[in-house]
């Protein structure tokens, strides 16, 4: 008896040890154990939450509003992504608003279905640089100038490349940042009459510089050329020449933030400006030239400048 139970030990140890057909089987306590601390939260796999929190009730509508100053007709366009709360359906959608570069601030609003508002983006047809096209994307109710704004979603300029939105983009004002260099020229008055032009309606200038011809008569006299500035009605700064041009001469003149006056030596004359001074819809520039003859002739004005949207 003894014998056969020293076999059958023998056997036993001899045999080859088979795993379990099929899958293995639970995990049982002490199995594995962790390398460091389990994690604390732990997340729900059944019964999310809705992907974003911007509930779109049945009197919201998605809005935008825009002001450009390109030349021509610019067009913003509006693409968003709704998930649909009857059924669960997320349904892309888009909307356009054109403006014709006048810089007025134009709005349109689109109704959207229950649910919640997953993306919306803004994007220009035009502009290509900032300082162009500035426009805010928003939630109202109501009319579209009755101010019942629900919620700012987006306020920025926009470009044919940079199309900020919700919920990634920014809210910040039209004068924010860098603005959109520019120049314009503006008609040469008749003669023995001053220049003078005005910012426009919701822009700010910073000027860069201002450059016009003065075609003196044979008259004697010697002209001084001053540049002023009007605000409100009121002269609130002057920039008048160190120096004064001949008669029957022709002088480039040039007003622009310098350290220093460059006198009419020939055919050019410098007039220093403050640099860094932004000039709002209010401001009028104008020529007023000491001992000025009614056959002097100013030219053309050259204005370089940075502009941004105002009141957008």
């Amino acid at each position: 008896m003894h014998l056969l139970t020293t076999l059958a030990l023998l056997l036993t140890m001899s045999s080859p040890v088979h795993p379990p057909s099929g899958q293995p089987g639970p995990m049982q306590p002490g199995d594995f154990t962790a390398a460091g601390p389990a994690n604390v939260v732990s997340w729900q796999l059944k019964r999310l939450a809705p992907p974003s929190p911007l509930y779109i009730g049945r009197d919201d509508q998605l809005a935008v509003s825009m002001a450009s100053n390109v030349a021509g007709t610019e067009t913003v366009t509006v693409n968003y992504r709704l998930l649909r709360a009857s059924d669960g359906v997320v349904i892309p959608g888009d909307f356009t608003l054109p403006s014709p570069g006048d810089r007025v601030v134009r709005a349109i609003q689109q109704p959207l279905a229950e649910g919640f508002l997953l993306s919306a983006t803004c994007s220009a047809a035009v502009a290509t640089a900032r300082g162009q096209t500035f426009a805010r994307l928003f939630l109202n109710r109501g009319a579209i100038n009755s101010g019942l704004v629900g919620r700012t979603l987006m306020a920025d300029y926009v470009t044919t490349r940079q199309s900020p939105g919700y919920p990634e983009g920014r809210i910040v004002a039209p004068s924010e940042g860098p603005g959109h260099l520019s120049e314009t020229t503006f008609a040469a008055p008749s003669p023995g009459i001053e220049l003078g032009f005005d910012v426009p309606t919701n822009a700010l200038w910073r000027v860069h510089s201002i450059a016009i011809n003065l075609a003196t008569s044979g008259a004697a006299g010697t002209r001084v050329p001053t540049m002023i500035l009007i605000v409100g009605g009121q002269t609130v700064m002057q920039f008048p020449s160190a120096g004064g041009i001949a008669p029957s001469s022709a002088v480039n003149v040039t007003f622009a933030p310098v350290s220093a006056y460059v006198a009419a030596g020939g055919v050019a004359l410098v007039v220093p400006m403050p640099p860094n001074m932004v000039w709002s819809q209010s401001t009028h520039f104008a020529t007023a030239t000491f001992g000025l003859d009614v056959g002097d002739q100013w030219g053309i004005a050259k204005l370089a400048f940075e502009e941004w949207i105002d009141n957008a």
